[in-house]
């Protein structure tokens, strides 16, 4: 062969090899990366529809919160609460869960924080509003208007959170729709493309190969003559052809028709793992290669023996020595004959396993397609440019009522009502004019009923570019729509029945309520007359409380029988509706002449008080059928607040006038009361003045007796003498502390705040000489507080209780007192102030009596006193507003203590020794 025969016949080779391989590749590498993307945007529109679904969710619990609050501050009942309570036990969870949702999203994770901290302060506001509920209040309208302007910003800022959301999908969507178009038409194009080239080039290739070998063969025919002189040239030309077999880059085998593998390249050793020691004959070829299908195999390739110029192409699967499963395809043409007369076979293969792994995926991927386009509950459509359908989904069919097979080729006008038809075709056109999406809301019929679906459509492009068609996403509403004029209803209705709770809070008597509940539901009734009647069945009388019936006005009283009979007024349901008056064949006298001057429709509800009719609100108007069922409802909730206003506001009349006559009564009480205390006033200083006289007479003389004549007296006479002295003494004592008791009794106590350190220091200095003779020790823990009180009388007081520490003591014992002070929660914040000495103690049976007048439990002889002491103590305390009492035992000293209401925040307690001029 000729040198650049050789060398055309390698380029050619080469080029059947390398060319494949290249687009396998390419193809390969532009599949996967167009299947992670178009998987990429499919899984983002899922999480987009998990994110709105979320924040309905959230919606939803909020609304039931505002519901359940609503119709308990409206009711009054706990079971309103129950959407409320259900509200808050899930609102945190399910605003977190948002809020993990749209994590990869900075803004909407700020909306959501917003969110969060709104709702917190919306609930605190709910809860101020149930706790004034519960306890009988009334909520302002401020409170009101406030908490429904913050309610109204979580709706806002949730709505503008789903707005947003909701343009995610529809441009992730446009995405994956674009991209699995890209990807289809990507794949198939390329598929094609790559496989008539692969095709084409190989089957030339391999064509101009097999000539190549023909000529050679017929070239060393031709030569044969001359086998001396070419035989070097020849063995020269099997060299380059067995080296260009071993360096072809696919596998190459020849093999005859005794089944002789003659040789194998080492793309082929290097693709399957086998020598050619390993495989020498095609029998061992397809024992290890094929397995259980190497009889099918052999006889396949017995076949190719007896071809004649023709190419065998076909695929097989065989086994590599690694045990890996790769699909070849095989290429196979004789070239001849080997010297010993046995037909040659060269047989190649492409391995295309990774080709059949892609064109799989390419297949998934349009399966998934289609399982996504099916699956989805919204109706999904392309369009051409006329109208005619070329894709939907399964929904789109229920939706225009036929199945896909008889939808697919139509046209609007064929599908819809003409009306409709033309509404879509002109906006499909704008579109493809435009060129540019829109979603807009649109009205198509479902089974006959008219039904609203927001769609989403883009122009649709063919593989040049050109606008073709469009393709839509259409997602049925109606449900919500119908939800959200419900909704707004229900908050008109709320609201207005709101305005007219704050209208019949804001007047006093029974007549400006009822008109204002009047006025308030004439804004929302249409209406020609209505009016508030009171019964009084003793005086069988109705009395117009508000507005007008007839020609009669507010404040006109007539007689219940110029209307209807008194008993089948009481009989009548709560509700009387009566739609048309001419067709009401049991029309009372009233109907009569309601009818008679125009009217047709007549509403009664009946104002109950504890299941007893006290009267009723009426509407009346001209045309017939004019209150709906919600107008019905409206009154009757409108009545039972009017008539729990209306017995209020007489309860609250009659209150007042009570509260007058008690009132009068106490001033005339006072005023008794201030004159018997002069008169007690008078009589305390004559007995004080008529008795201190001649008891100071009578002492002073025994004290001149005993002075001027005590050495002519023995020592009885002189006894009897000091005994005159120490009884005038001890009575002087007890006036002084009658008078002490009695002016506790009837004086003006302004309490202060006190210091405790003070007027314990205050104390301490009057007894001062007392606390010298008996040596007594006095600590106090300081600081003690401030408390309110009267400072003199609780200076009094202590006094009391500390001589009366220092005085009940063991003979022979020096007295020990502490003064220490604790705080106490009652109905405020209290100071219990204690004297705790080391006594004789009090027994518990006892420890009540001490503190009445003249109650001694020693002798006076033993333990002087009058006997006033600790009941002074008590009637100051009582009077500042404190408590008194002991803790004590026989023998164990005793613990006094009063508790006055704390006036300021005292620093922590600390025991300390008492000051030098405190301890003794």
């Amino acid at each position: 062969m000729p040198p650049n025969s050789e060398a055309t016949f390698q380029r050619r080779l080469l080029g059947a090899i390398a060319l494949p391989i290249v687009l396998l590749v390419l193809l390969t590498g532009l599949s996967i990366w167009q299947t992670i993307g178009l998987l990429s945007e499919m899984q983002w529109v899922d999480h987009t529809d998990q994110v709105i679904s979320q924040a309905n969710r959230v919606q939803k619990l909020l609304l039931d919160q505002e519901t359940g609050i609503r119709g308990y501050l409206i009711a009054g009942e706990a079971e309103f609460l129950e959407p409320y309570e259900q509200g808050r036990s899930q609102i945190e969870a399910a605003i977190d869960q948002l809020a993990d949702l749209v994590s990869d999203n900075p803004p909407q994770v700020e909306q959501v924080n917003q969110l969060e901290l709104q709702q917190a302060a919306w609930h605190e506001d709910a809860v101020r509003s149930i706790q004034r509920k519960q306890q009988g209040g009334t909520e302002p309208i401020a409170e009101l208007r406030d908490r429904k302007r913050q309610m109204d910003v979580l709706r806002s800022r949730i709505a503008r959170f789903i707005n947003i959301e909701e343009q995610l999908p529809d441009r992730r969507v446009q995405t994956v729709q674009q991209t699995a178009r890209r990807v289809i038409a990507t794949r198939i194009g390329l598929g094609a493309i790559v496989g008539a080239m692969l095709a084409y080039f190989s089957g030339r290739q391999l064509q101009k190969v097999a000539q190549t070998f023909q000529q050679i063969l017929r070239s060393l025919q031709q030569s044969l003559a001359e086998r001396d002189v070419a035989e070097a040239a020849l063995r020269a030309s099997e060299e380059r052809f067995r080296r260009a077999i071993l360096a072809a880059p696919l596998p190459i085998m020849l093999h005859t028709e005794t089944g002789e593998v003659v040789q194998i390249n080492r793309q082929w050793t290097q693709i399957t793992g086998y020598t050619i020691a390993e495989i020498p004959t095609i029998a061992d070829w397809t024992d290890r290669a094929y397995g259980d299908r190497k009889h099918q195999a052999r006889a396949d390739i017995a076949r190719l023996y007896d071809l004649d110029e023709a190419i065998a192409e076909g695929e097989a699967v065989v086994t590599t020595r690694s045990g890996d499963r790769r699909t070849w395809e095989f290429f196979s043409a004789p070239v001849g004959q080997l010297s010993s007369g046995d037909r040659l076979v060269i047989s190649t293969a492409i391995d295309i396993t990774d080709r059949l792994g892609i064109e799989q995926q390419i297949r998934e991927s349009y399966n998934l397609l289609q399982t996504f386009i099916e699956s989805t509950t919204d109706a999904i459509f392309i369009k051409d440019r006329s109208g005619r359908c070329l894709l939907l989904n399964e929904r789109t069919a229920q939706i225009l009522g036929g199945t896909k097979s008889e939808i697919l080729g139509k046209d609007e006008y064929e599908l819809l009502p003409p009306d409709i038809a033309q509404a879509v075709q002109e906006a499909d056109r704008q579109i493809m004019n435009s060129g540019r999406g829109q979603t807009f809301e649109e009205q198509i019929p479902e089974h006959g009923e008219l039904r609203t679906f927001l769609s989403t459509k883009d122009p649709y492009r063919n593989a040049q570019g050109q606008i073709a068609g469009v393709i839509g996403i259409s997602r049925d509403i109606t449900d919500r729509k119908r939800a959200e004029e419900k909704l707004m209803r229900s908050t008109q209705r709320l609201r207005a029945l709101q305005d007219i709770d704050h209208a019949i809070l804001r007047v006093d008597s029974p007549a400006e309520i009822a008109q204002a509940a009047l006025d308030r539901l004439q804004q929302i009734i249409q209406c020609d007359q209505a009016a508030v009647v009171l019964f009084d069945f003793e005086a069988e009388t109705l009395e117009v409380l508000a507005g007008a019936i007839e020609n009669n006005l507010a404040g006109s009283v007539l007689a219940i029988a110029d209307s209807i009979d008194s008993e089948r007024l009481r009989q009548r349901p709560n509700l009387l509706y009566i739609e048309d008056l001419a067709a009401w064949n049991d029309r009372a006298a009233l109907g009569d002449r309601l009818l008679s001057a125009g009217y047709r429709s007549f509403l009664a509800m009946a104002l109950l008080l504890e299941n007893r009719l006290m009267g009723d609100l009426l509407l009346i108007a001209r045309s017939p059928h004019a209150f709906s069922a919600e107008d019905q409802e409206i009154v009757q909730e409108v009545t039972n607040q009017l008539a729990i206003a209306i017995a209020q506001s007489k309860l609250r009349h009659q209150l007042q006038q009570y509260a007058a006559e008690l009132e009068q009564r106490v001033a005339d009480r006072t005023a008794a009361l201030a004159e018997m205390n002069q008169e007690l006033e008078a009589f305390t200083y004559s007995v004080s003045h008529d008795l201190r006289a001649p008891l100071r007479t009578m002492q002073g003389f025994a004290q001149a007796l005993l002075e001027d004549y005590g050495g002519e007296l023995d020592e009885f006479g002189k006894s009897y003498i000091e005994s005159i002295v120490e009884d005038a003494t001890q009575m002087e004592s007890l006036i002084a502390d009658l008078l002490s008791y009695s002016r506790l009794t009837r004086a003006q106590i302004s309490p202060h705040s006190v210091n405790l350190d003070e007027v314990v220091t205050a104390a301490l200095n009057q007894i001062r000489t007392q606390i010298e003779e008996k040596q007594a020790k006095v600590s106090i823990a300081s600081p003690l507080g401030q408390v309110f009180a009267h400072r003199p009388t609780l200076v009094q007081g202590l006094v009391n209780l500390i001589s009366n520490a220092i005085k009940f003591v063991e003979s022979g014992v020096e007295p020990q007192i502490a003064i220490r002070s604790k705080s106490e929660q009652k109905e405020c914040d209290w100071i219990r102030l204690e004297i705790v000495d080391n006594g004789l103690g009090i027994a518990p049976e006892h420890q009540e009596r001490i503190f009445r007048v003249f109650e001694r439990l020693h002798g006076v002889e033993t333990y002087p006193g009058t006997g006033i002491g600790l009941a002074i103590v008590r009637k100051g305390i009582d009077r500042m507003g404190g408590r008194v009492g002991v803790e004590s035992g026989l023998g164990q000293g005793s613990c006094f203590w009063m508790a006055l209401p704390k006036a300021v925040q005292t620093s922590t307690v600390k025991t300390h020794d008492a000051p030098s001029d405190s301890s003794h």
